[in-house]
């Protein structure tokens, strides 16, 4: 018995499978190329579990996380972090760091390679007795191709989701380009 399968089940089976399909203009022949897979995934925020504060002290501890490319080809991918102080935005404990900051350029990954960053961060609060028991909130995220950044400056950027819909339109994989941690915990000291 013999089968015959139409070349329309054979383009969407391509197609499905990632491939794109092409035309040459001179012959008209059709072929199929494969379209790269762009993803790069941030790995666990490990950022100091709490922070005793004296009012205005800076107590510097270390914050490690990850990049690693799950593509499919060498590519490059930034890493940020923002750091959203105890209280919100509004900030009632006058706390550092606040804001969004670019760790790691993540220049010329191999498809699998992961990149682990520490980085020393100063901690402060002017008035750590205003957020005592708070902790802040760290959103690490990835940024394959480091195009996005006019969309993901600010704290209020990457967590109104103007950041996500920038980060997430060149990455084949929305799933792991962000990371959330609520971690480190005031302790307000005399």
């Amino acid at each position: 018995m013999r089968m015959r399968i139409s070349m329309a089940a054979v383009v969407l089976v391509a197609l499905f499978a990632g491939a794109t399909l092409e035309s040459s203009s001179q012959t008209g022949d059709l072929a199929f190329s494969q379209v790269p897979f762009h993803d790069g995934r941030v790995g666990t925020i490990n950022p100091p579990s709490e922070l005793h504060m004296s009012p205005a002290e800076v107590v510097n501890r270390p914050v490690s996380t990850s990049v690693t490319n799950d593509g499919d080809h060498t590519d490059n991918i930034s890493l940020h972090i923002a750091f959203v102080p105890p209280g919100g935005t509004s900030d009632p404990g006058h706390c550092t760091p606040n804001g969004v900051d670019l760790w790691d350029f993540g220049t010329g990954l191999n498809p699998g390679q992961m990149k682990k960053v520490n980085q020393p961060v100063d901690w402060q609060c002017l008035d750590p007795a205003a957020v005592d028991g708070m902790n802040w909130l760290l959103i690490a995220f990835v940024d394959h191709g480091m195009n996005d950044l006019s969309s993901c400056t600010t704290v209020q950027q990457v967590t109104d989701g103007t950041c996500s819909v920038a980060i997430n339109d060149d990455d084949d994989d929305d799933f792991d380009n962000f990371r959330t941690r609520a971690l480190p915990r005031v302790v307000a000291e005399p």
